[in-house]
């Protein structure tokens, strides 16, 4: 090192970015290519069909036989016709059915389905108002056997899906529930008894 000379250091103009958005898009350019190239697999959310997400259904039997013309009792099948409704809506597809001798399809599950949502709720009690009792009796095995077919009829839901019927009645004696015994039930359906009872 004796025989060199000394230097002093060369100051060197620092390099600057000129052009910030053009080195922006370079690099995008490169990360997209990048991307393409990796080919991800995005997940997406399934479309919900319009039915409900748990896919069981429900049938409600609203007894209009005579004998709930007695004082009070209309007023009491026809609330608690609403509440297993408003409570049965949430996890099930729901047709209503009233019934005396014979029972009469009010709602079935294909207009529910075409039902908006936010409002076949309210569309099904209004139906539930417009109801009248008759003069006639009642066939609670008529009334049973036409529920479990409406929930066997149309697209049948999956196997696991739950079954229902809410059956609303004074379940007075004549009801001629006998003839039930010699019915073939449908495997899972159950049936969920609400009682009207008379003041007095």
């Amino acid at each position: 090192l004796m025989f060199l000379q000394p230097t002093p250091p060369r100051l060197t103009k620092r390099s600057r970015i000129e052009h910030w958005l053009l080195l922006l898009l370079r690099a995008l350019a490169l990360g997209l290519l990048a991307l393409a190239f990796a080919r991800p697999f995005l997940k997406s959310p399934a479309a919900q069909p319009p039915s409900t997400a748990a896919g069981g259904r429900a049938v409600i039997l609203l007894d209009t036989s005579a004998s709930l013309r007695r004082e009070g009792l209309w007023a009491s099948a026809r609330e608690k016709a609403r509440d297993a409704l408003r409570e049965a809506a949430a996890t099930h597809d729901i047709a209503l059915l009233a019934f005396d001798r014979s029972a009469r399809p009010v709602l079935d599950f294909d207009e529910w389905r075409r039902m908006d949502a936010a409002t076949r709720e309210t569309e099904a009690g209004g139906r539930i108002d417009a109801l009248e009792p008759t003069w006639l009796g009642t066939d609670l095995t008529a009334a049973l056997t036409a529920a479990a077919e409406a929930l066997a009829g149309g697209d049948a839901p999956a196997a696991d899906a739950k079954r229902r019927i809410i059956l609303v009645s004074d379940l007075q004696e004549g009801g001629r529930l006998d003839a039930i015994q010699s019915y073939d039930w449908p495997k899972g359906v159950e049936v969920a008894l609400v009682p009207v009872t008379p003041d007095t």
